[in-house]
């Protein structure tokens, strides 16, 4: 059914059928039509993530440093697919019912996860743009700082995949982790603590 195009038909196929046999290959064919529907068919799945391994490490980023970096990261990503938003939404349906416990899975999730956050990027900052086209209050700033969290969020989840997939190179996504874990901290803390006044 997938391989014609009929990827509604396939779902509910996998949807009732999880429901009788959880096996993860069952989950992981699921998500996988999820995937194809989106448009992306991973052929070379490590090759895909050792090109997202390859993103700019991130040192512990002040707020106006965040954007910056985030958009450095699409630079290096230039060969990573990128999907439309119906696309995006079927990465994050992949990624929900997809298993969690075998390292190949895990890598698979990485690679969605990425290919999810490449295409968020390739969308555009539309408050940031704003914001240098004008002065950013704090409205746009907010908005700013939620749509960053939120894609921060999804990086952390990719390097929680990467650490548990390599484990030889687990303390190295741990640290990545950390740092993203402050920077959206910061963040956070910026926008809380702001008044209602224009930043610059």
């Amino acid at each position: 059914m997938m391989e014609a195009g009929r990827y509604d038909e396939s779902l509910e196929h996998f949807a009732e059928l999880s429901k009788k046999d959880n096996h993860p290959q069952v989950q992981l064919a699921w998500a996988s039509v999820y995937a194809a529907r989106a448009g992306v068919r991973v052929r070379n799945l490590m090759g895909l993530a050792k090109a997202l391994s390859k993103m700019p490490a991130m040192p512990k980023l002040e707020e106006q440093q965040i954007i910056p970096y985030l958009k450095s990261i699409r630079e290096v990503w230039k060969y990573i697919p990128s999907v439309n938003e119906a696309g995006r939404k079927d990465l994050e349906l992949a990624l929900k019912v997809m298993p969690s416990q075998k390292p190949e899975v895990r890598i698979y999730a990485a690679v969605l996860r990425g290919i999810r956050i490449k295409s968020v990027l390739d969308k555009g900052v539309p408050p940031w743009e704003k914001a240098r086209r004008s002065q950013a209050c704090v409205p746009e700033t907010i908005e700013l700082a939620q749509w960053t969290s939120k894609v921060l969020v999804q990086i952390n989840a990719m390097y929680e995949d990467l650490a548990t997939a390599l484990p030889k190179e687990n303390q190295i996504y741990r640290r990545l982790q950390d740092d993203v874990s402050t920077s959206q901290s910061r963040i956070m803390s910026s926008q809380k603590s702001r008044s209602n006044q224009c930043l610059y």
